[in-house]
């Protein structure tokens, strides 16, 4: 692909083409059938953003594992004569690798969500047909729709991971709780970290720089409100 776009830019004498625009004047010239340009162009996209792609998954992997660290807390805390003293101390390290998670991907996870939300509603735009110039073209409206389609996914999936999170420490906190009151800890335990899951303002969240939190009640109103948004484009233009 760049000795492709490299004959392109050697025959029109300019730096300022478009990589993609080049690739598919080249295919056409050559005669490739059309549904091959179709997933040329597609896979061309796709394995374009194939970096980002892997850090939305190595976040997504991250945050499961840390999921499945809160939920085993809960099962030996469930446990008769469980050891809560270490369980609390893996309770500690989970609060701290929470935190360096968001200090570390706070960045990639506020573009990525963005733009994920970005590329669905340009997706929206050419479905409804609010785009009319050169892009509303086949070859690019089913690329840019399948293309979307799998990062948004992705980006769903990453998410719902971390919303995920949340939900176990929530269950997780619970169950703290209805042991606290069962046992009166408060009074006569000598456990020193048991208030650890009850002193905290709110359970594990995952957010971006504050702005937005990974709940699924965020993650559902976003949706909903990009359905919402698109729908409401497309009744103005039609009336």
């Amino acid at each position: 692909m760049p000795a492709v776009c490299t004959m392109q830019l050697w025959y029109h004498g300019s730096q300022n083409l478009e990589f993609t625009k080049s690739i598919v004047v080249f295919c056409e010239k050559i005669g490739l059938p059309e549904d091959t340009l179709y997933a040329y162009v597609y896979f061309m996209y796709f394995f374009g953003c194939v970096t980002q792609n892997i850090l939305v998954l190595f976040c997504a992997v991250l945050f499961q594992d840390l999921g499945q660290s809160v939920l085993r807390c809960k099962e030996n805390v469930l446990q008769e004569g469980g050891n809560l003293t270490k369980v609390f101390r893996h309770y500690k390290k989970i609060l701290m690798c929470k935190t360096s998670i968001e200090e570390t991907f706070s960045g990639f996870l506020l573009a990525v969500t963005f733009l994920g939300f970005l590329n669905v509603f340009g997706a929206f735009t050419l479905i409804l047909g609010f785009e009319t110039g050169e892009w509303a073209s086949r070859k690019f409206a089913y690329s840019a729709i399948i293309y979307s389609g799998i990062n948004f996914t992705l980006v769903l999936y990453l998410m719902f991971a971390a919303a995920g999170v949340h939900e176990k420490d929530k269950s997780f906190r619970n169950a703290v709780n209805l042991l606290y009151l069962k046992t009166s800890c408060k009074n006569n335990c000598c456990e020193p970290n048991f208030d650890i899951a009850i002193s905290e303002s709110e359970s594990i969240v995952f957010s971006v720089f504050g702005y937005f939190k990974f709940t699924k009640g965020f993650i559902l109103t976003s949706i909903g409100t990009i359905l919402t948004y698109s729908l409401l484009i497309n009744q103005l233009q039609n009336s």
